[in-house]
């Protein structure tokens, strides 16, 4: 953890500044939710993540009851969704949170206990003319940061008719090859083998090349959502979108690529559809 001086101070507004201009410009509104929730919350959300298996500041308060410091936004952010009947309002809410996260990781350069991040939740449709939305609006943000030469890396994995399917043929591939990976990939293989793709530890890196690749495994609806964006009109991405992708995307091909998940990424964006 670190303390922010009052040196510093003025980079941080600056960035926190354009955050908020640029998503209230795409029609988000400000949530703020607890820093602490209850931690079966966060657990239920994401049982398979590392950010909860290994990385989540749990403890219990003196009335017995179970909490943890919020690891992402999305779990508090949906919670209040539900519990605040914004789910009986318009479709989707568009929704933005900037603040403090905490994981318990491995201390590295760059790398805090305690982080903060700009949070993005699109909530109540699945179209994906809404992913396109989210990445136009982080493109913009950095641009006015004044980060110009910016690559996004833009990945899918699936849905929930195709991923099972590619989860289990990631399995079989590094199954008789467990013995030969990191610990922490071992633990992986059943519960989350996606993560053995995003794996940085050196003795797992000759494995990736031959892992099977989700875009080779996509359900035909997948493959016109995610395979060409800007192809022809029937497509459903934003036909705006098609100028900044093709300047800035470049679209992973590689088992690697693809296993980029949102976990560690600085724009947490994901969309919801309410039971």
């Amino acid at each position: 953890m670190r303390d922010i001086l009052p040196r510093d101070r003025p980079i941080w507004r600056a960035a926190e500044h354009a955050a908020e201009a640029v998503a209230r410009q795409f029609g988000y509104e400000e949530i703020v939710t607890p820093l602490i929730e209850h931690a079966e919350l966060i657990e239920r959300v994401g049982e398979d993540t590392d950010a909860v298996a290994k990385e989540l500041y749990r403890f219990e308060d003196r009335g017995g009851r179970k909490l943890a410091l919020r690891p992402e936004a999305t779990a508090g952010v949906v919670r209040a969704y539900f519990e605040g009947h914004l789910n009986q309002e318009p479709q989707p809410v568009r929704l933005y949170l900037i603040g403090p996260m905490f994981r318990y990781n491995r201390p590295q350069k760059g790398r805090y206990r305690q982080f903060f991040q700009l949070d993005v939740e699109a909530i109540g449709s699945a179209s994906p003319a809404l992913d396109a939305e989210v990445i136009e609006l982080a493109i913009t943000w950095l641009h006015e940061l004044g980060l110009g030469d910016v690559r996004m890396d833009l990945n899918t994995i699936g849905d929930a008719k195709c991923r099972p399917a590619y989860l289990e043929l990631l399995r079989a591939y590094y199954r008789p090859l467990k013995d030969k990976l990191h610990s922490d990939c071992q633990n992986r293989l059943e519960t989350n083998p996606l993560l053995l793709l995003d794996c940085k530890v050196p003795q797992c890196q000759p494995f990736k090349a031959d892992a099977p690749r989700i875009t080779d495994h996509l359900c035909e609806e997948c493959a016109h959502k995610f395979l060409a964006p800007s192809s022809d009109d029937t497509n459903e991405v934003l036909p705006a979108m098609a100028g900044l992708l093709a300047q800035h995307l470049a679209v992973g091909e590689t088992a690697e690529e693809l296993a980029r998940l949102d976990q560690r990424n600085l724009i947490f964006a994901k969309n919801f559809t309410p039971d």
